[in-house]
């Protein structure tokens, strides 16, 4: 079964653009495809002009990935999360401690900072993903439903943060929610 077919897709430097749909509509494959865990069949991916499929690592050097599971460590703390994914992603090591702190407060989990991330809730968690999503010197957001499993006003800080930080990065969302197109997005595809 094709998921996508006949896509051509911009995405705008300092603007949120969304891709809203439906279950099996192909949001999340786009994603894949630009993030280069999937080749796609035909065609080509470009992200800052590297081909994701031929320059990989180079198109995944200014990319940051929010998927749609969460993916943390449980026994690591909310502030080891940040730090190890902040490293990784080669944060400067004298300012990482100002950057995750900026992260904790952005993300309203300060008081979480020292929290294991098996006692989270599962809104926490998935603010914990959009932190390591966040965290580091990438331009570009991918951010595959990053409110999904939010209560209403935890989707509201999320919303807020995306709205304010959208001057300094190239975001990318999906989303099921009519209201959250309308609320972030500049580009509705």
């Amino acid at each position: 079964k094709t998921a996508v077919k006949d896509l051509n897709l911009n995405i705008y430097n300092n603007q949120i653009t969304v891709l809203l749909g439906h279950n099996g509509a192909g949001k999340s494959t786009t994603m894949n495809m630009i993030t280069g865990m999937f080749s796609p069949s035909s065609g080509s991916v470009f992200v800052n002009g590297f081909n994701v499929s031929s320059q990989t690592k180079s198109a995944r050097e200014s990319l940051s990935l929010c998927p749609q599971e969460n993916i943390i460590f449980t026994e690591l703390t909310v502030y080891e999360h940040l730090r190890l994914f902040g490293l990784l992603k080669d944060s400067p090591e004298n300012g990482i401690e100002a950057e995750i702190d900026k992260v904790l407060e952005l993300l309203k989990l300060t008081d979480k900072k020292k929290e294991k991330a098996i006692n989270l809730s599962g809104g926490m968690k998935r603010k914990l993903s959009l932190g390591i999503a966040l965290i580091g010197p990438t331009k570009t957001l991918i951010l595959d439903e990053p409110t999904s499993g939010m209560d209403p006003d935890a989707r509201r800080v999320i919303w807020d943060l995306l709205l304010s930080i959208r001057r300094e990065r190239t975001i990318l969302i999906t989303t099921h929610y009519m209201e959250e197109d309308d609320v972030l997005g500049d580009k509705d595809r």
